[in-house]
This record gives structure tokens, sequence and C-alpha cells, in this order.
């Protein structure tokens, strides 16, 4: 089965909505696209919001229910990001990364968080870094002012994945290769790829396989709440009006936010754009994610 480490909603129910009955239908309809297990994905509300969404998701945890996908924890994408790159989350709740703050929502959580994204850049960040490694809990690169040099220390203080590569982050420079670039360097990177074809051209769907391949790429989703649903519009975390056309949502500014691309679709485009078979592209959905959050056995 697929595993989705980056969703956020889909069959008009959202992690942040904060209820059990909303990730029940979301585990519902992941299943259908082939997802066995997934990580449910905050967004950026305000500290009580997400409290509320991780109290839900420990409630549904332990509940241990039997059918649709399984969750098996939580990524927290925010509240510890930049504000140069917030993209489509709400820049007005962004903290500093913090270990006092990142234990309120460790506690919240049933301490089932098992992957942050966050800006490395930031004050502070190394403090956190180093708390979420010890913890083993995996360290995303995301929504990140990162130069080369930043990236590298959180490499070699344990950080291994990027989050939606290429969207959201400094991008390649031939002077500063930024994060983008250094996504492509570290070997230690598992690098995360929305390849629904809007997030990511084909080529740089091809640019990213050809420097991360079939050990170090990693497929997710992004879905929002319109996954499954039809074109119009859908109010998102922090009262947000997402714009649904042709399958892409994007904010009223033109910003993209989120996706609707389902997991069996991204392994389809993988083998279509990047030119490899069936086995190829199904491990990127599976295996690698797999490894990534130390749940290979």
């Amino acid at each position: 089965g697929f595993i989705d480490q980056h969703t956020h909603g889909a069959a008009g129910n959202d992690v942040m909505d904060g209820t059990t009955d909303a990730l029940e239908t979301m585990a519902t309809a992941l299943a259908m696209e082939g997802t066995t297990a997934f990580l449910s994905t905050t967004a950026m509300q305000s500290p009580k919001d997400i409290e509320k969404s991780l109290c839900a998701v420990k409630e549904y945890m332990e509940a241990a229910h039997q059918t649709g996908a399984e969750i098996i924890g939580v990524h927290l994408e925010g509240p510890f990001i930049s504000c140069a790159y917030s993209g489509a989350l709400l820049a007005e709740y962004l903290e500093a990364p913090s270990i006092e703050a990142f234990k309120r929502y460790e506690k919240a959580s049933g301490n089932n968080i098992k992957l942050v994204t966050m800006a490395v850049e930031e004050d502070g960040a190394d403090a956190l870094v180093e708390y979420l490694v010890s913890k083993d809990i995996v360290v995303s690169i995301g929504h990140t002012n990162s130069n080369y040099k930043d990236v590298e220390k959180a490499v070699k203080a344990g950080a291994t994945c990027v989050t939606h590569t290429f969207n959201a982050q400094k991008p390649i420079h031939h002077r500063e290769v930024g994060t983008a670039g250094s996504a492509l360097l570290f070997d230690e990177l598992y690098c995360e790829a929305i390849c629904d074809g809007i997030h990511l051209s084909p080529p740089a769907s091809e640019v990213l396989w050809k420097n991360r391949d079939a050990h170090k790429m990693v497929l997710v989703t992004d879905s929002l709440r319109a996954k499954v649903m039809p074109d119009g519009e859908y109010i998102e975390a922090g009262n947000q009006k997402v714009i649904v056309k042709n399958g892409a949502g994007r904010l009223e500014d033109g910003t993209l936010a989120g996706s609707t691309a389902k997991m069996n679709e991204a392994v389809s485009n993988v083998m279509e754009f990047v030119g490899v078979d069936l086995a190829a592209a199904v491990k990127l959905a599976s295996e690698n994610p797999a490894k990534n959050l130390g749940v290979f056995d």
C-alpha cells in the first residue's frame, strides 16, 4: 500500500477540522486511491486550533480503527516556518522555533508527531532540530529561506527530509544554490514531490528523479479537503478561500494551495513524466516513505 506522509484533507474534510469524524472520512477516501497509511498533516492556525486537531488525531489513533487507511502519526507543517516562504500557510500564526512550544504540540498529540516541517535558518532552529532528532522525529526542511550553509548544518544535525521540493523554498541560483539546490546535493535527504503536473512540471520531476532517483524521492499529495470533490470554492484552515479549477487549488491571489492529487495518479504521473516502470514508481510511494518515517519494518 501507499504511504502519504503529507496530506491535509480529502472528501470535504480536513485534519484542522479537529474531529475524529473528519479523520475517518479522510481515511476512507485515501484508502480508495491505494493509500493504506498516512500522516495527518496540520496547517497554520492558532496554537489552540492546532492542539485541538492533534487531540483529535490522538483520540482517533487510540481507537484503533480497522477500516480505511491507518493514521500512523502527525506531520506538523508549521508553525516554525519562514515568513518569506509561507506559501498558502497563514503567516500571522508563525512561531519562532522553540522546544518549549513544540512540547505543547507533542503533548497534545499523545507523542504521535512523526515529522516536522520547519525553516532551519530561523533563530532557535538549531536547538529544535537537535531535540527532534533525539526523539526520532523526522526533521523536514520546508517553507524556508535556507541557503546551502543552513541546509548543510541541519543535515549534519540530523535533518533527513525536504518538504514538497521546489515549492515554498529558496530556489536555485548559480551563486547560491538555496534550499532547492541543496536538496539535490545531500544524499542524506529524502525529497517530497507533488507530482500532479501543477506543483512540479514534468521536467522538474525529472530533475528531481535524476538527483534523488529510486532511493530518496518520496511521492506525496499535499491534498486538501477538495480532493475527490468537484471544482468550486472551499474554505480551508484559517477561513481561507481556496478556488479549485481543473483540479488546481489556489488562493484568491493565485497562490497555489495544496492539491487535489490522488496517490495512484501521482504514481502514474511519475511513470509518464520520468519514464520509469510501475515497480520503480510504486517504490516512491511505499518503500521510500516507509524508510523515511522509520516504519519499513
